[in-house]
């Protein structure tokens, strides 16, 4: 057959034969040249007379001629995600990797191989000993890998064995070379071990997780939030002083090395690196629960109840305040002054309330089986729950948040409308509103708003909870 390619490697051989890859519009393919002649340069574009083969898997053309037609020409990489018979021969890029094992970057023989993994897939990274790439430190953190997507399957079916081979270490974006402690890839849920008094099992490892951010940052001046898997296990990463230019904002998908570490009963991860992802995520749902403990350590859960003793409830900075889970047992309530909760009063005590927030923990001793506490993430974590008739909204009113305030369109007759806030207080009430539109303001934004309708026969109905 005649080929007409764009060079995409150097020569791969580093022996007397040339063993190089070409691509067209169509695809990409390796060459062996036996007993060489030809030098192989990127961006020359060549015609190539030769006899089709494979060999582990891949096609390769064995050349019987070649001519240069030019040279210098672009060669550009196709973003993918995996390495399959669709691309294979073909110069691809995957972008987001990190090392799963860093220990495999190792030199032994002409070659070797080292698995990466972009937090879903695990594709394997073959090091060929004719680049510059020998010899040279480990990638580290999160990074983009170029190179020619390859198979290595000796055994019919040919359906296993890909690999992306890199072809210098420019292919590495941004390349940072690294000689420092080793981070083994683990997951979050492997992180939570722990022995019969409550202490990690992991405490001292080097590891790496992925995770989506639960939470924005506690800690001015440094990092303390939380991050959970798919699952919804969870974990606090800190940092005292660093903040490794990341502000966190729930939904971020983040890749993290560390130490792991244990503060107050919590499991923690002592951040060494981070690496910002993706944002808008999905959050793993809350889980509904009647007490804290070991298992609800770090993951997002939501309680129903009453807060006991209104008058610890504080108009600014860190504070505890006692719940009683509905059907459950009594919590605390940990309000952090990094939150937003400053200038919002204090709670009804004859009110339900629906709280979400992290499971958290400050146990100072041995065994760490007490202390749990509840950190709410902010004022949008606190809603009233009302044991009210519920009305369906499209019968009774629409209603939309505006920057003003909220408007409502009052649909049918009512004996009165009311807005209350987060933590019970009656913001603005109407006596007979008029069908059609009310504008109703709001202090703030972030609070949730809760709209009851006090229908004509004097009862009243929980309408809509607003943002």
């Amino acid at each position: 057959v005649q080929l007409d390619v764009t060079v995409t490697t150097s020569d791969l051989d580093g022996g007397a034969n040339s063993l190089f890859y070409g691509e067209d519009n169509t695809g990409g393919i390796r060459f062996v040249q036996f007993g060489g002649g030809y030098d192989p340069a990127i961006g020359d574009q060549v015609r190539v007379f030769g006899t089709v083969q494979q060999r582990d898997g891949s096609a390769q053309l064995a050349v019987d001629s070649l001519s240069v037609l030019s040279s210098g020409n672009p060669v550009n990489a196709e973003v993918v995600d995996v390495i399959d018979e669709d691309n294979q021969g073909q110069l691809v890029t995957i972008r987001n990797v990190q090392l799963v094992d860093s220990t495999e970057w190792e030199f032994s023989g002409a070659f070797f191989t080292v698995d990466v993994t972009n937090g879903t897939d695990t594709i394997e990274m073959f090091i060929d000993g004719d680049t510059d790439i020998i010899g040279l430190g480990r990638p580290t953190g999160v990074f983009d890998v170029t190179g020619i997507a390859n198979q290595f399957d000796g055994n019919a079916p040919f359906d296993e064995g890909y690999q992306i081979i890199p072809r210098s270490t420019a292919d590495f974006s941004p390349y940072v070379p690294g000689s420092g402690p080793s981070f083994e890839l683990t997951t979050i849920s492997e992180l939570q071990g722990e022995d019969g008094e409550g202490v990690s099992e992991r405490l001292g490892d080097n590891v790496r997780v992925f995770g989506i951010v639960t939470s924005d940052n506690y800690r001015a001046g440094g990092l303390e939030f939380f991050a959970a898997d798919l699952n919804g296990n969870g974990i606090r990463l800190f940092n005292f002083s660093e903040d490794f230019n990341y502000v966190p904002a729930i939904g971020d998908s983040i890749s993290v090395s560390g130490v792991v570490a244990q503060f107050g009963g919590v499991t923690q991860l002592d951040i060494e690196d981070i690496a910002f992802l993706s944002s808008d995520n999905d959050v793993p749902a809350p889980r509904g629960v009647v007490a804290l403990d070991e298992d609800t350590e770090s993951k997002i859960v939501r309680v129903e109840g009453n807060f006991v003793d209104p008058s610890q409830w504080r108009d600014m900075g860190s504070f505890n305040v006692d719940f009683q889970i509905t059907g459950g047992e009594q919590i605390t309530i940990r309000i952090d002054g990094d939150t937003g909760f400053d200038g919002v009063g204090a709670p009804d005590a004859n009110t339900s309330y629906r709280i979400t927030g992290i499971a958290s923990q400050f146990d100072r001793d041995r065994p760490f089986d007490s202390g749990y506490q509840l950190l709410p993430r902010g004022v949008f974590d606190l809603e009233i729950v009302s044991s009210l008739r519920e009305v369906a909204a499209a019968d009774v009113m629409r209603v939309l948040a505006q920057a003003d305030g909220i408007r409502v369109e009052v649909l049918r007759p009512l004996a009165s409308l009311t807005l209350v806030n987060s933590v019970g207080q009656t913001l603005q009430t109407i006596n007979r509103p008029a069908l059609g539109a009310h504008t109703l303001s709001v202090v703030s934004a972030r609070q949730a708003y809760t709209l009851l309708a006090q229908l004509p026969d004097g009862s009243f109905a929980v309408v809509r909870t607003v943002r």
